[in-house]
């Protein structure tokens, strides 16, 4: 790949990145509006949207660590491979 090609792929990354940021708070806000209507069922013109409380389970790793051994816990570990790209503004 030439340079100009990989900075202007790397510009375009951020650019997205930063629009994702943007709406994800957009969401949250507009989120919390919607709870506060305190509705289970709302209706738009071309979407349903229904509003429930939920609950999850989740296992308290601390609280197992401390139960099982470093060696059992070892065996039973599954590792996967992925790629992390950070972005650090230089402004």
């Amino acid at each position: 790949m030439k340079a100009e090609t990989i900075t202007t792929t790397a510009n375009e990354y951020v650019a997205l990145d930063n629009e994702i940021k943007a709406l994800s708070k957009r969401k949250a806000e507009l989120k919390a509006i919607i709870e506060a209507y305190d509705a289970t069922h709302i209706e738009t013109d071309t979407h349903t949207i229904t509003v429930k409380p939920v609950s999850t389970a989740r296992l308290d790793m601390t609280a197992v660590r401390k139960k099982l051994s470093a060696q059992f816990i070892s065996r039973h570990t599954t590792k996967s491979e992925s790629t992390r790209i950070t972005i650090k503004s230089k402004i």
